[in-house]
């Protein structure tokens, strides 16, 4: 990641109207464990890209658990209003309606789930897929 790093800081230097280069730079932030740098690029990232669904959907992924549960989920929206067709993005909100305490909707969780599935090419994730469809079948049991 060191390499990576300085690569995409070298990349957002040189190009700092990229938001491409922010948004990568975000990410290797946030792979490092270091949440505030990696917000601060991905902002940056769609300031540059309003549309940047990654963007969006990595920025909600950096709020979860940190108290502002109406921006996480406001931010994953976006992102699918970007990009319908992120499996990604249907996949936080369906374990953000799953367990977020006060916006507990199961029906919503299984239909994101469902969508997930639908979306994401074989082979992609294969860890995510079993996951979600371990998650889906216990919603399944409950008859949603």
């Amino acid at each position: 990641l060191d390499d990576a790093l300085k690569a995409f800081n070298t990349s957002a230097r040189l190009n700092p109207k990229s938001a491409f280069a922010q948004y990568n730079l975000g990410c290797v932030y946030a792979d490092l464990g270091k949440k505030d740098l990696a917000t601060k690029c991905f902002g940056k990232a769609l300031d540059l890209q309003p549309n940047h669904a990654w963007a969006r959907n990595n920025l909600a992924v950096l709020e979860a658990g940190g108290g502002k549960a109406d921006r996480e989920l406001a931010s994953y929206m976006a992102a699918l209003e970007v990009d319908p067709d992120m499996a990604e993005a249907h996949r936080n909100i369906a374990i953000f309606y799953q367990h977020q305490k006060g916006f507990v909707d199961l029906d919503k969780a299984a239909s994101h789930y469902r969508e997930y599935l639908r979306l994401i090419k074989p082979g992609e994730d294969p860890e995510g897929e079993k996951e979600v469809k371990e998650l889906l079948a216990e919603l399944e049991a409950k008859g949603l």
